[in-house]
């Protein structure tokens, strides 16, 4: 799903179809909320969000790998990564057959 799609499915759920100019505050909604989430989140704070999951900041650290082209041994640097935690309702909700 695209975020133009994100915002006209949010849009049509609100109602505000019609309503002059909803897709452009409904889209400023939608970029502030991301942009609020990845500054939280670059500063190491966890994101629960209830009925859908939590996000939380984790390290990994260095290592050694192989280079699947050549298969030489290369070392993999430290870094950080964002783990996405699903929560029970919205398990529930991707398994529904």
């Amino acid at each position: 799903m695209t975020r133009r799609a994100f915002v006209e499915v949010i849009q049509e759920q609100l109602n505000l179809k019609g309503i002059s100019a909803p897709t452009e505050a409904v889209e400023d909604v939608f970029l502030a909320t991301i942009d609020v989430m990845s500054a939280k989140l670059a500063e190491g704070e966890d994101i629960q969000i209830k009925g859908f999951g939590s996000f939380r900041v984790v390290d990994r650290a260095e290592r050694i790998g192989r280079h699947p082209g050549t298969g030489e041994m290369i070392r993999i640097p430290f870094s950080r990564t964002v783990r996405f935690t699903p929560s029970l309702p919205l398990k529930d909700a991707v398994n529904v057959l």
